[in-house]
């Protein structure tokens, strides 16, 4: 694995407060899913953010991506709140809140 790109976050800093990250899109290619590799990212990740005083992270996961709710919530994010349906492309779409406390 080493020198190949697997995958990739992107995350927002301080909204709504300076203590608070978001993960704005979190992917793995689907031939390294399934491996524990996403888990260990995530975890990773977390500690890092923690180290640099992140209190709180937050992230959206669309109704129908029943896996990607699933990922998140074994890692122990949970419900904050959901959005109205809106439109995304040409899908009207959900979107779930979670957030885990650091």
């Amino acid at each position: 694995m080493r020198g190949k790109l697997i995958g990739l976050l992107d995350g927002l800093d301080g909204y709504p407060t300076a203590s608070v990250s978001w993960i704005g899109l979190f992917m793995l290619v689907p031939q390294d899913r399934g491996q524990g590799i996403g888990k260990q990212f995530i975890r990773c990740w977390e500690r890092f953010r923690k180290a640099q005083g992140v209190a709180e992270i937050r992230l959206g996961v669309v109704d129908e991506n029943v896996a990607a709710l699933r990922f998140w919530e074994s890692l122990g994010y949970t419900a904050l709140t959901r959005t109205e349906p809106r439109i995304f492309g040409n899908k009207i779409q959900v979107v779930n809140v979670l957030h885990k406390v650091l």
